[in-house]
């Protein structure tokens, strides 16, 4: 039977002071950690923003009915406020953990921390919190340029991650067009990409918005000299 005079959230308490003020042990939040509370502790730094999970384990020789150690995993906070997940563990590289007995006591397990464990986690946290900064940007800079182009056009955008559908069914301008806009910002792009879909035009009109597009991007010589029929 597990010894439950244990108190697993009271010893990561322990291993945070001998860490620095800046470490503490997570609060529980829900009735799952509530009925959890002997068998694991998240413990954070509000510095780094590292948040390491502690749970009871058998050392290499199991001992009958009690776990001797303690098992520490480097936790990533990967997904945003609706569930996406903006980035994982490069391939092949596995989640940094280590094993440490809790017979050392708190001050020895804090040690193994900081020798054995934070340097292989704390690159990957970076690599994690730069991975947010980016998808901060382009979901931002999704919002504002699709929220722009269904304001103008009268038309009703939804969102998903990185993606953005705007449809003109309701649009005064175009009532009777189904067209699918899609804006797609990806962090890796400079800049949004818009892509129309199911637009039907005239022959004047195609030719007007081809034109104006060549202007936008420089390209008259280019649409004069295909019209003349020369070679470019």
């Amino acid at each position: 039977m597990e010894n439950d005079t244990f108190d697993i959230r009271q010893f990561a308490q322990y291993v945070c002071a001998s860490l620095g003020s800046s470490w503490t042990v997570k609060e529980l939040t829900g009735l799952q950690d509530e009925n959890n509370v002997w068998h694991y502790a998240d413990i954070v730094d509000s510095v780094t923003g590292a948040k390491l999970c502690f749970t009871r384990v058998w050392g290499q020789t199991r001992t009958w009915g009690q776990r001797t150690h303690v098992h520490i995993s480097g936790q990533f906070d990967n997904r945003d406020a609706q569930g996406n997940e903006f980035w994982n563990l490069p391939y092949n590289v596995s989640r940094p953990t280590i094993n440490s007995a809790i017979a050392k006591g708190p001050a020895k397990v804090a040690n193994d921390i900081t020798k054995r464990l934070l340097p292989e986690y704390t690159p990957l946290l970076n690599a994690c919190k730069t991975a947010w900064d980016a998808h901060g940007k382009a979901t931002s800079n999704l919002h504002m340029v699709s929220d722009r182009l269904a304001s103008d056009l009268g038309g009703r955008v939804t969102y998903e991650q990185y993606e953005a559908r705007i449809n003109l069914y309701q649009s005064v301008a175009f009532p009777n067009d189904i067209v699918d806009i899609t804006v797609r910002q990806y962090p890796s792009y400079d800049g949004p990409n818009v892509r129309i879909s199911g637009l039907d035009v005239t022959a004047g009109e195609c030719n007007a918005l081809f034109t104006l597009l060549a202007e936008m991007r420089g390209k008259m010589l280019v649409l004069a000299e295909m019209r003349d029929g020369k070679k470019l």
